[in-house]
């Protein structure tokens, strides 16, 4: 059972959100969740945590969260919650960004530097941008290596459980 990750980084379409919000119902596991759509585990709790985040800016409540994406109360609350923390950062900082760049004097008598110097911002916003970007990658593939150093610990306890 090989993910190719043919989807990985593409927009989700509206049927695959309807099957993703099966499968979790249907509490199917996410490597095969994964699998099926064809993208990381990542990928798929962060759509996860999307469409939660979507519904409450909606005027969902919790409850009706949970009904529709199959699961409890409270990790939604948590979902929300850490989406609400990572747009607010990435705002700020880009908020702070700017006004960087607001703030920066460039002399007016030499318009060609004026254009270099734009155009550095721009890069350097870009590689901010993708800074941000990898960070909140980092952050799920540090979730993922937790869950699955988890398992292994459950394995390795099973297995000694089970000699004894």
């Amino acid at each position: 059972m090989e993910n190719t990750l043919e989807n990985k980084g593409k927009p989700w379409k509206e049927t695959e959100d309807n099957m993703l919000l099966e499968e979790i119902k249907n509490k199917i596991d996410y490597s095969i969740i994964a699998n099926n759509h064809k993208r990381t585990i990542g990928g798929i709790k962060c759509r996860i945590r999307d469409l939660c985040y979507n519904m409450y800016k909606n005027g969902s409540s919790f409850e009706d969260i949970s009904k529709t994406i199959g699961i409890n109360e409270i990790e939604i609350k948590e979902l929300i919650d850490n989406r609400i923390k990572t747009d607010f950062s990435r705002e700020e900082y880009k908020k702070s960004i700017k006004e960087k760049i607001i703030n920066t004097s460039i002399p007016e008598s030499e318009t060609q530097k004026n254009k270099l110097k734009k155009n550095d911002i721009n890069i350097q916003i870009n590689m901010q941008n993708e800074i941000i970007s990898l960070k909140e990658e980092i952050k799920i593939l540090t979730q993922n290596m937790k869950e699955m150093m988890s398992m292994i610990q459950s394995i390795y306890e099973f297995e000694n459980e089970s000699k004894q």
